[in-house]
């Protein structure tokens, strides 16, 4: 899970603009369906997801990132679905999904600059959306 987290990372951040993409989805594809590997399935999908973002499919990427917050509670994923939900104009569920976040994390998201600064940049682009 290390070695797939910095290779998505290194394709997202452009330090691996060689790799195959293609391929690294039909691995995480298999590897998500992989009984061996349920302990990271969080992480395996959350991958995907990052990836079914960088090709704009922010519908898909919510999608997988839902399943990945269902699989282990995680404030970055929340943070990463509640974005997503909004450029996929999926913005009641937004707005849902980002209330549930702050039940479910305000200490955590307290606690961290950068999460408290991702929470109001989100809250504000939705409230601006909404409005």
């Amino acid at each position: 899970v290390f070695t797939l987290n910095n290779l998505v990372f290194g394709i997202l951040e452009g330090r691996c603009p060689n790799a195959p993409v293609a391929k690294l989805q039909l691995l995480l594809a298999e590897l998500s369906e992989n009984p061996n590997y349920t302990v990271s399935l969080a992480d395996i999908v959350f991958f995907q997801a990052l990836l079914q973002a960088a090709t704009g499919d922010f519908a898909d990427a919510a999608r997988l990132a839902t399943s990945s917050v269902r699989e282990r509670p995680d404030v970055r994923v929340s943070l990463y679905q509640v974005n997503w939900l909004i450029r996929s104009g999926q913005l009641e569920l937004a707005r849902n999904t980002l209330q549930q976040l702050v039940n479910d994390f305000g200490p955590e998201i307290a606690a961290s600059t950068e999460h408290s600064a991702r929470l109001q940049f989100l809250s504000s682009r939705l409230q601006a959306l909404m409005d």
